[in-house]
C-alpha cells in the first residue's frame, strides 16, 4: 500500500477532509500538497482498495478519484465508498471523459466531474460546492435523527407502560444507528446480574427474560463505570471477556442508561452488516435517546412502585385512587401548561384545599416563579420567591415536604403572604425529578393536614414533577427543533437570495414566531450619517419608529451598538430610557424591550430590537437564541452589501474590458487603413447570423462579439511590410501571414477573461474540407462560431476595395459563397447566411 498524507500548516484553517485516489503517485502527491496549502486535510492513495480500507477507519468529506485506475476504476470505487459512507461526496477526475462516463458517474452518486489537466481554481470551486453538498447531507441526517428522538420522546413521554418504553426505545435505537441488533438489560437489586428485557435480532428474541452476569461482561463494565463502550470488529480487550464471542459483529455500542447517579439499565446496539464504525452523530443521538428512555423507565418504575405500595396497603386505598386519578389526568394532557393545571386541579380536589400555588425554579436567577395559583392564591401567579426564603426555601433545601397546622406559631418559616385571610394550615412539597428539585407545590386550608395527606401530597408532587420535567424537556426539544428549522430557513434565505429585503422579511417572521414577541424591528447602521436607520419591522401600530432616523444618540438600540452586547429592559417602567424612545414605546403600548447588535467581522451592521406589550424576564435559552438570530441577521446584511459592492465592481470591470477590446479592434483597423470599418461590420453581421443559427445563449453571444472584434489580433505580430504590401505575397511571406491565428492564441489564451472568445481568432481560417489553417480542422471539428464568422469575413472582404483589386458586386460574392459551400464553408451555415444577408443588404 502506498499512502500519502500531507500535514497542513497548523495556522491554516482546515476546510474539509479529502480522500484523493489516483494511480499516478506524482499527481496524487502534488494534488495533496496543493489541497493542504489551501487549508484542506487530504490523504492520498494510489490504489482504490487501500482507500476503501482507510474509509472504513476514518471519516472523509469528499472522494476525489481518477476514472481510469488499474485495480479499481473510479466509478466502481465511488460505488463501493458510498456503501461504506452513504453521505460521502464523490468527484471523478479524468482526461478521457465522455458524456456516458459522466452519466455513469452521476448514477452512482458523483456530484461533479473534473477534466484533466485542471487548474487550481476549477478544483477549489468544485470542492467548495461538494463540501456544501456534504454539509447539507449531514444536516439532513441530523434533522432526521432529531425527528427520531422527537418521535420517541412524544411516545414514551406520555406512557407509564414499561413494555411500550422498551419496544419504542429499541426500535428508535436501531433506526438511529442503522444497526441490526439491539438489547436492553436491567440490573437486579444487588447489581450482580442483568435481566434481558428486550432482544431484537434474527432468532434471538427467546433471550428475553434470561439473566446475564455483570462481572466480566461488556455490559457489566459499562454499568460499573458509567461509561459508553464503542467497539470495532472482534473483541480483544483485557477489561472484559464476552461470555458468547460474536465474530460476526462488526461494530457495537454499549451505553449506560443513567438517571442522575442511578443506573437504570444498559442499551446494546450491534451492526453485523455495516462495514464501518458508528459515527459520532449517531452515538450522540443515541445518548440523547438513552437519556429520554432512562427518564421514561424511571417514571414508569416509580409509577409501578407506587401502585404496588398502595395495593399492598389497604389503609392507603385512597392514596392509590388519588395517584391513579392524577396519573390519568396527566396522561390526558400533553403540554406543560396543561400538566400544571391538571396537577393543581387534582391536588385541590383531593386535598380539599382552599388555596394552592405551584412554583418552578428560574435557572437564570434561582428564584422560584409562581406559575399558577388557585383559590385564595389565584392572584399570586407571576410572583417571585428568592432562593432560601419561606417554606418553599426550606423544602427545596431539605428535599422533604413540610407542613404546619398553625402557621401563626412558626413566623420564621412562613412569609407574610402565606398567612393570608382565614388560612390556618399550609403544606409544601418539593417537586423533584431526576434527583433535582425543579420547584415546589403549596396548598393551604382552614383545617389541618394529616400524615397520610402529606404522603399523598408528596406522591402527587413526585409524579407531577416528573411529568412537568418530561413535558418541559419535550417542549424544549420541540422548541429547539423549531428554532433549528428557523435558523435553517434564514440560512437558506441568505444563501438563495441576496435581496436584503427578502431576507429581512423572512428573518423578522421567524423572530416574531420563535421568540413570541409582539413587535420586532431591524435598524441598519449608516456610516455616513453615523445613525441607525429603520429598515424593516413587524407588529407596530404606529410609524413613530420609521420617523426617528437619528437613533444613535441615546436609547437601547444605540447602547447595544456602542457596547456591542444585548441590552435588556424587561420592564420599561424601571428602565433608564431617552425621552423620545420612551415616548415611542408608550405610544406602542410596549412594556419590555431587548436590543442585540448585528456584528459581522468586527463591524456593527445594525441592531435587532424585539418588543413585548407585557413585562418579560427571558431565560438564558431565549437570550441565546435571540443572539443567534442577531448573528444570522448580521451575516445576511454583510452578504448583501458585499454582493452589491462586488456587482458594481464587476460591472465596472466588464465595461473596462469591453472598452479595451474595442480599442484594440480600432487600433487594428487604423493600422490597415484599407480595411477600416471591416471589424465593426463583420462583428455586427456575425452576431445577427449567430442569432439566426439559434444555438447560442446571450452569454455565448458576448464571447462571439469579442472574438469577432479581435479576429485579426494576431496580425499585430505580422510585420508592416507584409501586412500592408500592395502586391501578391511570396510563399515565405504567406507562411508568416498564416501564423496570425497562432499569434492570436498565444496572445489571448493567457487572458482568462478572453479564453472563451478564442474560437474565432484562432479558427476562422479553417475550411470545411480540412484544407485551412492553422490546424487543418475539418467539418464540425471547427468551432461553430468560427464557421459562422468565416463566411461573414469572406463576404465583407470580397465586397471591399483593395489596392490590388476592386470590390466585387454582391451577386458575385453570393455566387462565390454558394460555390464554396461544402468546400470552404459549412453548407448549413451557408443556407442560413443566404437567408439572413438579404435583410442586412436591404438595411
Amino acid at each position: 500500500m502506498q499512502s500519502m498524507s500531507i500535514t497542513p500548516d497548523p495556522s491554516s484553517l482546515q476546510r474539509g477532509k479529502i480522500l484523493v485516489v489516483d494511480d499516478e503517485i506524482e499527481l496524487t502527491n502534488a494534488l495533496c500538497e496543493m489541497l493542504s496549502s489551501q487549508g484542506y486535510d487530504p490523504k492520498g492513495f494510489t490504489r482504490g482498495q487501500d482507500a476503501l480500507e482507510a474509509l472504513q477507519n476514518e471519516d472523509f468529506d469528499v472522494l476525489l478519484a481518477d476514472l481510469m485506475m488499474p485495480d479499481i476504476d473510479g466509478i466502481t470505487l465511488l460505488k463501493a465508498a458510498t456503501e461504506i459512507d452513504p453521505h460521502l461526496v464523490g468527484i471523478i477526475m479524468t482526461g478521457q471523459g465522455t458524456v456516458q462516463t459522466a452519466v455513469d458517474a452521476m448514477k452512482v452518486g458523483a456530484t461533479d466531474y473534473i477534466l484533466k489537466p485542471f487548474k487550481l481554481g476549477a478544483i477549489l470551486s468544485t470542492l467548495s460546492r461538494s463540501l456544501e453538498v456534504r454539509r447539507l447531507r449531514l444536516e439532513n441526517v441530523q434533522l432526521r435523527e432529531m425527528v427520531n428522538i422527537y418521535e420517541l420522546g412524544q411516545v414514551v413521554s406520555y406512557t407509564l407502560d414499561m413494555q411500550v418504553v422498551f419496544q419504542k426505545t429499541a426500535e428508535a435505537a436501531l433506526e438511529q444507528c442503522q444497526a441490526d441488533e439491539v438489547s436492553i438489560l436491567l440490573p437486579d437489586e444487588d447489581e450482580k446480574e442483568f435481566l434481558v428485557v428486550v432482544e431484537q435480532r434474527d432468532g434471538r428474541e427467546a433471550l428475553v427474560g434470561q439473566k446475564v452476569p455483570v462481572d466480566g461482561t461488556i455490559a457489566g463494565w459499562v454499568a460499573q463505570n458509567f461509561e459508553t463502550v464503542s467497539l470495532q470488529g472482534e473483541v480483544n480487550d483485557p477489561r472484559f471477556t464476552p461470555t458468547h464471542p460474536r465474530p460476526d459483529i462488526r461494530s457495537s455500542i454499549s451505553m449506560p442508561m443513567v438517571l442522575g447517579n442511578k443506573l437504570v439499565g444498559v442499551l446494546n446496539v450491534n451492526a453485523t452488516n455495516k462495514p464501518r464504525k458508528f459515527t459520532q452523530g449517531q452515538i450522540k443521538g443515541l445518548s440523547i435517546l438513552v437519556n429520554i428512555a432512562a427518564s421514561a423507565l424511571e417514571n414508569a418504575r416509580l409509577y409501578t412502585a407506587i401502585q404496588r405500595e398502595l395495593i399492598a396497603r389497604s389503609q392507603r386505598e385512597r392514596e392509590l385512587e388519588a395517584i391513579a386519578n392524577v396519573s390519568a389526568a396527566l396522561r390526558e394532557n400533553s403540554s406543560r401548561g396543561e400538566i400544571l393545571e391538571a396537577v393543581m386541579d387534582e391536588v385541590c380536589e383531593l386535598m380539599q384545599a382552599d388555596a394552592a400555588a405551584l412554583g418552578i425554579v428560574d435557572e437564570s436567577t434561582g428564584d422560584l416563579i409562581i406559575e399558577l395559583g388557585q383559590g385564595e392564591w389565584a392572584q399570586r401567579a407571576g410572583e417571585r420567591v428568592p432562593p432560601g426564603k419561606g417554606v418553599a426555601g426550606l423544602v427545596m433545601q431539605t428535599g422533604k415536604p413540610y407542613y404546619q397546622n398553625d402557621i401563626q406559631s412558626d413566623p420564621e418559616i412562613f412569609l407574610p403572604e402565606d398567612r393570608t385571610g382565614n388560612l390556618r394550615a399550609v403544606a409544601c412539597a418539593p417537586l423533584i425529578a431526576q434527583e433535582s428539585t425543579i420547584g415546589a407545590l403549596w396548598i393551604a386550608r382552614k383545617s389541618g393536614f394529616s400524615e397520610a395527606e402529606i404522603r399523598l401530597l408528596e406522591s402527587i408532587s413526585d409524579i407531577g414533577a416528573n411529568s412537568i420535567l418530561r413535558a418541559s424537556l419535550y417542549e424544549q426539544t420541540e422548541r429547539q427543533l423549531h428554532r433549528l428549522s428557523a435558523l435553517r430557513t434564514i440560512d437558506m434565505a441568505i444563501t438563495s437570495s441576496l435581496d436584503l429585503r427578502v431576507t429581512m422579511n423572512i428573518l423578522l417572521d421567524e423572530v416574531s414566531t420563535q421568540l413570541e414577541v409582539d413587535a420586532a424591528a431591524l435598524l441598519l447602521f449608516n456610516p455616513q450619517t453615523q445613525t441607525l436607520e429603520y429598515s424593516a419591522g413587524r407588529g407596530f401600530r404606529t410609524d413613530f419608529l420609521k420617523r426617528s432616523p437619528d437613533l444613535l444618540h441615546g436609547g437601547l438600540a444605540s447602547t447595544a451598538a456602542l457596547e456591542r452586547k444585548i441590552i435588556q429592559a424587561p420592564d420599561i417602567a424601571f428602565a433608564d430610557l431617552e425621552f423620545t424612545e420612551r415616548k415611542m414605546l408608550v405610544a406602542e403600548d410596549i412594556s419590555a424591550c431587548f436590543a442585540a447588535p448585528l456584528i459581522a467581522k468586527g463591524e456593527v451592521e445594525g441592531v435587532l430590537e424585539v418588543f413585548h406589550r407585557t413585562p418579560c424576564i427571558p431565560d438564558r435559552e431565549w437570550l441565546e437564541f435571540f443572539e443567534s438570530l442577531a448573528g444570522q441577521a448580521a451575516i445576511a446584511i454583510e452578504s448583501a452589501r458585499l454582493f452589491d459592492n462586488l456587482q458594481r465592481s464587476n460591472q465596472q470591470l466588464v465595461h473596462a474590458y469591453n472598452a479595451t477590446i474595442e480599442g484594440w479592434s480600432r487600433a487594428l483597423d487604423l493600422r490597415d487603413k484599407e480595411t477600416e470599418g471591416h471589424t465593426q461590420r463583420v462583428m455586427e453581421i456575425t452576431l445577427r447570423l449567430a442569432r439566426a443559427v439559434n444555438d447560442f445563449d446571450e452569454n455565448d453571444l458576448i464571447h462571439i462579439r469579442r472574438g469577432a472584434l479581435l479576429h485579426d489580433i494576431g496580425k499585430m505580430g505580422v510585420p508592416d511590410e507584409i501586412l500592408l504590401k500592395p502586391g501578391i505575397l511570396t510563399e515565405d511571406e504567406w507562411v508568416i501571414m498564416r501564423k496570425h491565428p497562432e499569434n492570436a492564441y498565444n496572445l489571448l489564451y493567457p487572458i482568462t477573461y478572453l479564453r472563451r472568445a478564442l474560437d474565432i481568432p484562432y479558427a476562422h481560417h479553417e475550411r470545411w474540407d480540412g484544407s485551412g489553417y492553422p490546424k487543418g480542422l475539418k467539418g464540425e471539428e471547427i468551432p461553430l462560431a468560427a464557421r459562422i464568422f468565416s463566411i461573414v469575413d469572406v463576404w465583407d472582404a470580397l465586397r471591399s476595395d483593395r489596392p490590388y483589386r476592386s470590390g466585387w458586386p454582391d451577386e458575385q460574392v453570393l455566387e462565390y459563397i454558394k460555390d464554396e459551400s461544402g468546400k470552404h464553408f459549412d453548407p448549413q451555415i451557408v443556407e442560413i447566411f443566404l437567408q439572413t444577408i438579404s435583410q442586412v443588404v436591404h438595411q
